[in-house]
């Protein structure tokens, strides 16, 4: 096994102030920490945790035990959902062997090793130092989850068929018979050796995992066994004696607190004693809420009865599958006050009872005629008993004999609805039923005349209703005919319709048996349990098969097995009743009619419908890509936008570089493309050199003129796709602030009211923002451009007046040999500084995009070649005339034509290429489309492995069903469906955890 691990939660670390040791147990405790360092348990660390630990003296006198406290490491953990086996089943399992043997694990937690990253989580302050635990801890949340789990995997083998493990209890199994004491070879007992054969294996796998047991606290080769509480051999199981002493030797209690303790000592034996409630009445009484402690004959009366029946308890046999299965036996009986119930098995001639179960009878229940209450009473009893009679064959015995005639399909008249749900419940079970006597039904007849305890009454409100139980369970049968033997299969019957014409030869299958309740031919008995499970969720009305609605007994949905129907189901809900989206076209479907994956085809439908898509808000992103910055003014983002006319200019252009930020500008008369290509050759080509990459959009000035320039001068030039401005998202970002700058300048730009004249015009302020523009800090390199430029810091005109730092060293310089030294200096600082701005703008662009991720719904995959898509409208969605509300969100269909990088090319489905205005093959944004589904497309196996599972009640785990658009009408030869659902974030981000993912 791996070493374990303590898997916790976001936590700080602690320092622990431990417990006083006592100076007089110094030496011990020294000696004890020096053992458990040679032995690998303990070892130093220099972790930040601190625990407490004190010491527990054991049995023996002298000697104790260390125990690191794990209060503040369970705090943190992450529980583990693994348990230790129930002590009664466990038990239960070695009553009745003939040998058996019990291993005790020496010591182990000790034996099981800790991973080493979560070591420090046990540090513990010693007189040696800081020391941790190297194996797992005693007191941990998960070290019984984690031991159970580590010795299940050591005893996988031969784990519940020879051995079975409780914590560092090893069990091995034995024979339940001793063979009448047959030798295999001379002076060795077949029933010994078979036990030893399990215990030589359960050893080995034992010591091929290095585990080390205790010699001394195991029983080897025992004819009884002590297990969590009980003494088990060849008779049975019993009470430990020394549990048995602690209850007859329990002083007369004084308080209820002593005496609670005392019933729940008690209370572990409760299940095998008969009367039991009835005996502790008395004592039940004293023990409620508002009830004072006066302790009185009556109790101690009881107190001694409850003492000297746990005193003289004897064996009881479990149920043993591997004995002849027809010698179960269930005996149940009712009266006035309640039922009584008991499970038993025959051996021998001799009938040893299993368990007794016993239950009073609510108000209502009570005025039930004797006939009800007999079969209700059978009904509780097989609800008890229910896991130990699934799949075997019993008989029930019951001196009712209405109920015998009713269940042996003798009787005349027909039962009620009631009864005839609970008789349909029975008969789920394989039996035969046997008429008794009264006095010969002895045990149950006395469990039913019992008077009621405070815990049957509290068992009572807390269970849930046995008519739920039947419905929950069985789903319980509609059908005007009396219930009669299923398990009898009648040859020669003829086949008769009993549907309507359009139901399936399995849905006949079932109506059939509803009708007649009879088996089926050529199906095996497993085959014909689970059929009969099945049928009991149907009902037959005129002809027709319904599915009843688990916990709704009243609403049936009918059956529709013709693919016809079902698509005039879905287009009548969907098509009909304004195009309603997945969730509340199920809706009206699953209150109506059934059929198998009804959810799944819904789903289908809604998904593929045209309409649908064409009209569904949802816009999908795809993930953010990172360019890599290239070298200092090889690429430029370049844009153009419209100002206030003065003088004849109105049009502002701006080129910026991709890496330093630095910004050129002028003001043009108009946006030309012999504008923007002088702008290009003076304030790029002229003062940067020759870039290797401009991105610019294509709007009329850039058309033309312009792509002939550039490809003369083999600039590459990257065209943005239409309304994504985020491609040019530097400079559009840049031009945004200018115009902001520029309006505060003209304190808002005002005109005059009467002459119309502008006030104070922006042309004057337009290179002061420009400079502005070129002085101020970046924050995506941390600096300046002017800085990124010329490493050192601009002089502004303030500076001329008040002297800074930056102009102060310069006057010192005398010579040419200080001046290159200084430059010298200054131009290593500069080279230093792009080198970290540079990595700064990497880690913010790719924080960014991660921002960017977190924060939209984005796609699973990009497109690929041939695939069908829809083109937003986006032009619809920026005009808010009255005349577009009711136009469809998206275009199309197109098909992906060419998948480039970050954008696609699109087609007609004939194959034509969309082209922009400049007829060029225009590209589109992968943000612009969606993936279009079509119904004669659609591959209906891998929509339905990818669909979410559904619950009982349909609806799928973990989703919340969406609309997806209303006001459509039918189009034919289109297909419908939800539009496609890409990952949703978990709600939006924190405050604080957006701002820690910006910084």
């Amino acid at each position: 096994m791996p070493p374990q691990r303590i898997k916790t939660v976001s936590h700080e670390a602690w320092q622990h102030p431990g417990f006083k040791i006592p100076h007089a147990l110094n030496a011990i405790v020294i000696e004890m920490l020096r053992d458990r360092l040679r032995k690998g348990v303990l070892e130093p660390c220099d972790g930040p945790y601190r625990n407490p630990w004190f010491l527990v003296g054991k049995k023996q006198t002298g000697k104790y035990r260390m125990v690191n406290a794990a209060m503040m490491i369970n705090k943190v953990t992450k529980r583990d959902a693994n348990m230790p086996p129930i002590a009664d089943e466990f038990a239960e399992e070695f009553a009745g062997m003939a040998m058996a043997s019990l291993v005790d694990l020496f010591s182990g937690y000790d034996q099981i090793e800790l991973h080493k990253d979560d070591r420090d989580l046990t540090a513990i302050q010693t007189p040696l130092g800081l020391l941790r635990q190297t194996t797992i801890l005693q007191g941990a949340s998960n070290s019984v989850a984690q031991f159970q789990r580590v010795i299940s995997v050591i005893l996988h083998s031969i784990f519940g068929t020879k051995a079975r493990s409780f914590l560092d209890d090893v069990a091995v199994k034995g024979p339940r018979t001793t063979y009448n004491d047959e030798f295999v070879e001379e002076g060795i007992r077949r029933y010994v050796l078979e036990h030893v054969q399990n215990l030589d294996e359960a050893l080995y796998l034992l010591e091929l995992a290095g585990a080390v047991i205790s010699a001394e606290k195991s029983q080897f080769m025992m004819k009884g066994i002590e297990v969590v509480g009980w003494v088990c051999d060849i008779n049975g199981r019993r009470p430990d004696e020394a549990k048995v002493a602690k209850v007859t030797q329990w002083p007369t209690p004084r308080s209820k607190d002593e005496l609670r303790s005392f019933v729940g000592l008690a209370v572990y034996f409760r299940i095998l004693i008969e009367k039991f409630q009835v005996i502790m009445k008395p004592l039940y009484e004293i023990l409620r809420k508002n009830a004072h402690f006066m302790w009185n004959e009556v109790h101690q009366v009881a107190f001694t009865e409850i003492k000297s029946r746990l005193s003289e308890f004897p064996s009881v046999l479990p149920i043993d599958y591997d004995f002849n299965p027809f010698l179960m036996i269930v005996a149940a009986d009712a009266s006035i006050k309640g039922w009584g119930g008991v499970l038993m098995q025959a051996r021998n001639g001799v009938r040893n009872p299993a368990r007794y179960e016993s239950g009073v009878w609510s108000q209502a229940e009570s005025k039930y005629d004797a006939g009800k209450l007999e079969c209700r009473a059978v009904l509780m009893a097989f609800k008890k008993f229910r896991h130990w009679l699934y799949g075997v064959h019993f008989v029930l015995e019951t001196d009712a004999n209405t109920l015998v005639a009713q269940l042996n399909r003798t009787a005349t008249d027909l039962p009620g609805a009631l009864v005839t749900r609970w008789i349909a419940w029975i008969q789920l079970f394989d039996f035969d039923v046997k008429h008794v006597p009264g006095t010969g039904n002895g045990a149950a007849d006395a469990l039913s005349r019992r008077p009621p305890t405070e815990e049957d009454l509290h068992e009572r409100d807390q269970e849930q209703d046995i008519d739920d139980f039947v419905d929950t369970e069985v789903l319980y049968l509609r059908a005007s005919c009396c219930p009669v033997s299923a398990n009898v299969e009648i040859p020669g019957d003829p086949v008769i319709d009993v549907l309507h014409e359009g139901y399936s030869s399995e849905s006949e299958q079932i109506a059939r048996y509803l009708t007649t309740l009879r088996r089926p031919g050529r199906m095996s008995l497993s085959e014909f349990y689970s059929f009969k499970r099945k049928c009991m969720k149907f009902v037959v009305q005129e002809r027709h098969l319904f599915r009843r609605v688990k916990g709704n007994a009243e609403l049936l949905r009918r059956v529709l097995d013709k693919k016809e129907d079902q698509q005039a189901a879905l287009k009548s809900t969907h098509d009909d009743l304004g195009h309603k989206g997945r969730e509340a076209t199920y809706a009206l479907i699953k209150h109506r009619y059934w059929w198998s994956r009804a959810y799944e085809d819904v789903s289908k439908y809604v998904k593929t419908c045209s309409l649908c898509q064409a009209r569904a808000p949802n816009r999908l992103h795809e993930p953010a890509i990172v360019t890599q910055p290239l070298l200092l003014f090889d690429k430029w983002y370049i844009d153009t936008t419209r100002m206030p006319p003065e003088d004849g200019e109105r049009v502002v252009i701006q080129a910026r570089d991709s890496v330093s930020g630095w910004p050129e500008a002028r003001v043009l008369h108009s946006a030309k493309t012999e504008s923007v290509v002088q702008f290009i050759k003076e304030d790029i080509i002229s003062r940067h050199g020759i870039p290797r990459e401009i991105v610019i959009d294509m709007g009329p000035e850039n058309r033309g003129g312009l792509t002939a320039f550039l490809e003369r001068e083999q600039i590459s030039r990257v065209k943005i796709s239409a309304y994504h401005p985020g491609s040019n998202g530097p400079v559009e970002r840049a031009m945004r602030t200018m115009k902001d700058a520029l309006s505060k300048m003209t304190e808002g730009y005002p005109i005059d009211n009467v002459t119309r004249q502008i006030k104070r015009p922006w042309r004057p302020h337009f290179y002061s923002v420009l400079m502005a523009d070129r002085f101020t800090v970046n924050a995506t390199t941390g600096m300046s451009p002017f800085f990124f430029l010329y490493g050192k810091d601009p002089i502004i005109p303030i500076e001329l007046q008040m002297s800074t730092w930056s102009m102060l060293p310069w006057h010192e310089v005398r010579d040419r040999k200080d001046l290159l030294a200084m430059r010298a200096r200054q131009f290593e600082k500069r080279d230093q500084d792009i080198e970290e701005a540079i990595l700064r703008m990497r880690r913010l662009k790719e924080a960014n995009a991660h921002f960017f991720d977190e924060h939209h719904l984005l796609r699973n995959d990009r497109f690929a070649q041939g695939d069908l898509v829809l083109l937003h409208n986006t032009i619809r969605s920026m005009d808010y005339h009255s005349r577009t509300k009711l136009q469809f969100r998206w275009l199309g269909p197109y098909r992906i034509h060419t998948v480039k990088s970050g954008s696609y090319l699109l087609s007609e489905l004939d194959g034509t290429v969309l082209y922009d205005l400049t007829h060029q093959p225009e590209s589109f944004n992968g943000d612009r489309l969606k993936k279009f589904y079509s119904r004669k497309d659609l591959n209906d196996q891998e929509e339905a492995s990818s669909l979410p599972q559904r619950n009982p009640n349909g609806r799928p785990r973990g989703q919340r069903g969406r609309g997806s658009g209303q006001g459509r009408q039918q189009h034919e030869g289109w297909i419908e469906t939800p539009r496609e659902r890409a990952p949703r974030r978990r709600g939006r981000p924190s405050l604080r955890r957006t701002r820690g993912r910006r910084s």
